[in-house]
């Protein structure tokens, strides 16, 4: 695991042995975070980035996190957000499909381009601002696993009293904190793939040169936003 500015990067598989050795990072940015807005009473709430490939633990991680800091003798009221939930609505999500038919990275959930931005957006400035939000539930097992989003009443209500205001955020994704390349960079890293997939096909396990540069272009530019 490596770890920078409020973010953390899982690079191997989690488990609850983890949390004693994230807590200290998480702590120790939160004083300097704290510092940073004196002399105000009410500085925004600290947020942590985790990313990491599926199965890795993520979602465990973020889980035990919360529950340590909500315990003494921190008493850190702690909101937990997954990337996931901000996937577009099923019919959404068949709408993109459709006007994209030839990007197989756009036929379903995951890749970035997938997610509703204005939401998110709303979400996070709601948080920073300490007013009160519904955090957004997504059920992956509708629709025969396609996934929906759940209907807001099934939504998690965060800062209703002022005694209860959220103080870390943990958000969790596999792509959280990506960047997208420049133009040229990623055309440059697409023939690479290309080259290496056509001198050893039996050989090359990478999925970029199993697309389109266009549909690469396309997911590459939904991370812009």
């Amino acid at each position: 695991m490596r770890s920078s500015a409020g973010n953390i990067k899982a690079q191997s598989p989690l488990n609850t042995d983890t949390v004693p050795h994230v807590i200290p990072f998480i702590l120790s940015r939160l004083e300097a975070h704290t510092k940073a807005h004196v002399p105000t009473s009410s500085p925004p709430p600290f947020f942590v980035g985790l990313n990491g490939v599926q199965g890795v633990g993520k979602s465990v991680l973020v889980s035990q996190l919360k529950k340590t800091l909500e315990s003494e003798p921190y008493n850190l009221r702690t909101a937990v957000i997954s990337l996931d939930n901000f996937y577009l609505t099923h019919e959404e999500q068949q709408r993109l499909a459709k006007a994209n038919p030839t990007n197989p990275l756009l036929q379903h959930r995951g890749q970035p381009g997938t997610h509703e931005l204005p939401l998110a957006r709303n979400t996070f400035r709601a948080l920073r601002e300490r007013d009160a939000v519904k955090l957004p539930v997504y059920n992956k097992a509708a629709f025969s696993d396609q996934g929906d989003r759940c209907p807001e009443a099934e939504w998690i209500p965060v800062n209703q009293e002022p005694s209860s205001i959220v103080r870390v955020v943990l958000f969790e994704g596999w792509s959280v904190g990506f960047r997208a390349f420049a133009p040229q960079r990623l055309g440059e890293k697409y023939e690479h793939a290309v080259s290496a997939l056509r001198s050893a096909p039996d050989e090359y396990e990478g999925r970029l040169a199993h697309n389109t540069l266009r549909s690469l272009t396309t997911v590459n530019e939904a991370l812009r936003r």
